[in-house]
């Protein structure tokens, strides 16, 4: 499979393809966007940029000339009532709502029973990679917040779900790369079939992060099944742990495959115990090639 020169559909990567679940995550998103500022909760696994589809909904939507305020609940530091404030005629966007602390959950439990729903001038969507459920059962998460929060619900089907759009998404992300680095790629036959019979259960991360690598090793812009296979046996643990990057949709909106690079070599050296012949391995580059890119990056 060659890629097209000119790969020009930049439309969220998480949206695309044809099955039918992807086709039904387009429909929901659409219908959703239509409604009035009904809050929403977006679930996935790990291994999505759930903004993408956060961000689907407020451009639809009658707001989507407005702000779109995204914030990682991990690191979030603003009140709600300042963050309402930036959100104003737009969208507000919490990422990883399961990560707000017990103080945090009732100031934002607080702020929907007074705000939302009762002449807001903004919706709020939030998002999760984890079951809030069963984080409700052994008290970790409030019940009462997550029912405010779960008025509208967008489930992202996992890409196993979904496996006959690999080629599809694997086309799409080797024509970003090639606009990237100015190379054509081609997929060996072998390599296409290693990419559609792999389960992906680190999801679209995983998928992103294996045809990168295997694009950055592809020195004469040919991917083999070689270049695919021995980053493919670590790569769906790693985002597990949360080992690959980028691991919010903020960081996800500045990183070019270069930093995907990076923080992946950073992350196996870092795994192997700084062996340089061990993280050479798993990476699937000889020493010198890995010596060339820590020179290169700086990394001692």
């Amino acid at each position: 499979m060659t890629v097209p020169g000119d790969h020009g559909d930049d439309s969220p990567l998480l949206l695309a393809g044809e099955s039918s679940g992807a086709a039904r995550l387009r429909d929901q998103v659409k219908r959703i966007a239509r409604t009035p500022e009904t809050t929403v909760l977006v679930t996935g696994e790990r291994g999505f940029d759930l903004g993408q589809v956060a961000r689907a909904i407020h451009d639809g939507s009658s707001l989507g000339a407005g702000p779109f305020v995204l914030v990682d609940c991990l690191t979030l530091s603003e009140s709600m009532e300042e963050l309402a404030e930036r959100a104003r005629g737009g969208s507000l966007f919490l990422h990883e709502v399961s990560a707000l602390s017990a103080a945090r959950q009732d100031g934002l439990l607080a702020f929907l029973e007074t705000r939302v729903g009762q002449g807001a001038d903004f919706r709020l969507i939030a998002s999760t990679s984890h079951d809030l459920e069963e984080r409700v059962e052994r008290g970790a998460f409030r019940e009462d917040l997550l029912y405010r929060l779960n008025v509208l619900t967008v489930r992202v089907p996992a890409l196993r779900e979904r496996a006959e759009d690999v080629p599809d998404l694997v086309s799409r992300l080797l024509g970003r790369i090639q606009r990237e680095l100015g190379t054509t790629f081609h997929l060996e036959s072998g390599a296409r079939d290693v990419l559609v019979s792999h389960s992906w259960t680190g999801n679209l991360l995983e998928l992103e992060t294996v045809v990168g690598i295997a694009a950055l090793r592809a020195a004469t812009g040919v991917i083999t099944a070689e270049h695919l296979e021995l980053w493919m046996e670590g790569a769906a643990g790693r985002v597990e742990k949360g080992l690959l990057e980028p691991v919010s949709p903020v960081a996800a909106q500045t990183r070019s495959l270069r930093d995907v690079e990076e923080a992946t070599i950073r992350r196996v050296l870092g795994e192997e115990g700084g062996n340089r012949s061990s993280a050479a391995r798993v990476l699937g580059i000889n020493r010198t090639t890995l010596y060339n890119k820590l020179r290169l990056y700086g990394i001692r």
